[in-house]
């Protein structure tokens, strides 16, 4: 095995599910401008977002088979564990974009698909936590990615709600279900995470992007309960509806008060401490909370008749699409490089070939 090939094996090896959050990235974006007017904008995004999805879920599957004492090492990290749901999360976008457009099959699929990992996953990794601890409570690793869990439930709701007819009608029922279980976690994660996050000395290094998750989770809980609210041909829905409208508005604004809190840990982290590190896909995980955010307040304000917040989300989907480009840029700037050195050994080995 030549230098290259070693390469690709390291890269393939170290690969973490984290990157699927790039995935509900670009899905949530893709929905914010489009919901802005730039429709085909949105559906390069979109498409963006598919491949990538593809690609990730090849390698992972590949990983999984080549290294699996790796995946099982993630998998058990209170750090990493959680950021397997990055994969529900991003088929569940992926599949409200698809649902949008009227495809009904593929939008399927991919909540299929996302469900049955949902099911894996959010009994697997927590359950993991508990039996294969060391000495130190396995909450004690709680971080921002813990979250996810709340995210990865929602976006559930947010994937069933969001079908074309007759089928958000007939899935009406479990999205609200998903929505209640979400709802549920967020309190308790929330909890755990900022318990942990108060047991330690805040460095710039344990401050990390993932924080951001907190408001993702909110956004994303009110983008579920308004389009819940929608929903208005199902009994147990329409029963709901005070609770929709009145948690929609909680979680909104408590999502909103943290904006500035997430925005003066960066200013600390980067512009006082100049924390340096290398690029990490955890950046990926403040592009979803800002796209989602702007989402879910435009579809929060047609739900609940408020034209100032569907106006502010449609602008704020600009902002998200600025977040998205910097990030996008960067992952290419850190890895096209690597992607050069590859192509001139491969280049070089054809060479002495001939």
């Amino acid at each position: 095995m030549d230098e290259s090939d070693n390469d690709r094996a390291a890269s393939l090896r170290n690969l973490k599910p984290a990157w699927f959050a790039s995935v509900m990235a670009t899905g949530i974006v893709a929905r914010a401008v489009s919901g802005a007017g730039w429709s085909w904008g949105g559906d390069a995004l979109l498409t963006i977002g598919l491949l990538a999805f593809a690609g990730l879920t090849i390698a992972m599957v590949v990983r999984a088979i080549r290294y699996p004492r790796e995946m099982a090492a993630d998998a058990g990290n209170p750090a990493v564990g959680f950021t397997f749901l990055t994969f529900v999360a991003g088929a569940g976008v992926l599949s409200t974009g698809l649902g949008s457009h009227g495809l009904a099959a593929a939008a399927l699929t991919l909540l299929a698909i996302a469900t049955v990992a949902w099911l894996i996953l959010c009994y697997l990794i927590p359950a993991g936590f508990m039996v294969h601890h060391n000495t130190a409570p396995g909450m004690t690793g709680a971080d921002g990615t813990w979250l996810l869990w709340v995210v990865g439930t929602q976006s559930l709701s947010v994937a069933a709600s969001a079908l074309p007819a007759p089928w958000a009608h007939r899935f009406a029922t479990p999205a609200l279900l998903a929505w209640s279980v979400g709802s549920v976690l967020y309190g308790i994660v929330a909890a755990l995470v900022l318990g942990a996050l108060f047991a330690q000395e805040l460095t710039p290094a344990t401050l990390v992007p993932p924080y951001w998750i907190f408001m993702g989770a909110t956004a994303i809980s009110v983008l579920a309960a308004a389009e819940l609210v929608d929903r208005t041909s199902d009994h147990l829905v329409t029963l709901t509806h005070p609770v929709l409208v009145g948690a929609g508005v909680v979680l909104w604004a408590f999502g909103t008060w943290l904006i500035p809190a997430l925005l003066i840990a960066g200013v600390w982290r980067y512009l006082i401490e100049h924390f340096r590190r290398s690029f990490d896909p955890s950046l990926w995980s403040i592009v979803f909370p800002i796209g989602m955010y702007g989402v879910g307040t435009r579809e929060f304000g047609l739900a609940v008749g408020e034209s100032w917040m569907v106006r502010f989300g449609r602008a704020e989907a600009w902002v998200a699409l600025a977040a998205w480009i910097v990030v996008a840029v960067a992952t290419v700037g850190q890895y096209m490089p690597w992607f050069r050195r590859l192509r001139r050994r491969d280049g070089r080995r054809v060479a002495l070939q001939q």
